[in-house]
């Protein structure tokens, strides 16, 4: 006959608390993440309904139970964006933004790869005014990236909307040097005329020394840009060689408007007049041998989607 130790019975007692309490803990987590979930599909159709602030109240309350709900968070930064959409209060619609973009860095931070997420975070830093944020991320990618021509042409881009012209120019020109095709170099080239021939268009802020500067960077462009593109039987590639030119004849008009004296003038001149001759022989080919229009699908290009909820959760 085994006898009972004297302790054994409080021991038991004692295990069978633990036990069930850690039990209940169990159970309660689950309840806690079936009230999140149901938060989140509740809030993913008031989104669907156009009640945002409605949806990012449920968002929250679900996120306040699951924490780490990947798909709430990104649905909560969706609907935030909407808010920040529609918000007239520039205070409100910054704190909108950097909703938006913090729960949307959390869903990012498992998804790294998922391109909608990455543009939307940038859609909002640029719609909001923070540059700084939208370059600083995306000079963080092209360390690991160097050669990636579409962020380098981003980054153009970002500085552009942000009134940094030299910055843009100089990535812009990084673009020209990194990208192995004719056609994408003189793509960006074109990118560097088209920003300095609009700066100057600006003539009365835009005058002497700076005027001269500014066409400088877009002449260098073009410079760069025509022996790259070849003109002959493919009418297409004429078009090209003429836009070229109309960008040179143009630049040169406005930097001989930069000089004081009248000789320094009549030497921008002269090449606005010779880039003007070289225009009308290339217009005279195209209208001999027009390019083909290029063809037309059904019905016309759909507007690009906006961002949308994710289901689950």
């Amino acid at each position: 006959m085994t006898r009972k130790r004297p302790g054994d019975a409080g021991r038991r007692s004692s295990i069978f608390v633990i036990v069930s309490a850690l039990c209940l803990l169990a159970v309660g987590g689950g309840c806690q993440e079936l009230d999140a979930r149901r938060e989140i599909k509740a809030g993913t159709k008031l989104y669907e309904r156009g009640d945002y602030t409605g949806s990012v109240a449920a968002f929250e309350r679900g996120l306040v139970k699951s924490p780490g709900n990947e798909i709430g968070h990104h649905n909560l930064g969706v609907a935030y964006y909407k808010l920040f959409q529609g918000a007239s209060d520039k205070d409100k619609a910054k704190e909108y933004a950097d909703k938006a973009a913090e729960h949307l860095g959390v869903y990012l931070a498992k998804h790294q790869k998922e391109r909608p997420v990455i543009d939307l975070i940038s859609r909002i830093w640029l719609d909001s005014g923070q540059y700084d944020k939208a370059l600083a991320y995306w000079e963080g990618k092209l360390e690991v990236d160097p050669q990636n021509i579409e962020l380098l042409g981003l980054m153009a881009g970002i500085n552009r909307q942000a009134g940094r012209w030299e910055e843009a120019i100089r990535w812009h020109s990084r673009e020209a040097e990194t990208n192995p095709e004719p056609g994408g170099k003189i793509n960006a080239y074109l990118s560097i005329a088209r920003l300095a021939l609009n700066k100057l268009m600006n003539r009365e802020k835009v005058i002497g020394a700076e005027r001269q500067k500014i066409a400088d960077y877009g002449i260098a462009a073009m410079l760069n840009a025509q022996p790259l593109q070849a003109t002959g039987p493919d009418a297409a590639q004429t078009v090209k060689a003429q836009e070229i030119v109309s960008y040179l004849r143009a630049l040169y008009e406005f930097r001989a408007m930069a000089h004081g004296s009248r000789w320094a003038w009549a030497v921008d001149a002269a090449s606005n007049q010779r880039y003007n001759r070289a225009w009308v022989e290339l217009d005279k080919m195209i209208k001999k041998d027009p390019p083909a229009a290029p063809g037309t699908a059904p019905g016309s290009a759909a507007a690009p989607p906006g961002p949308a909820v994710k289901t689950g959760g």
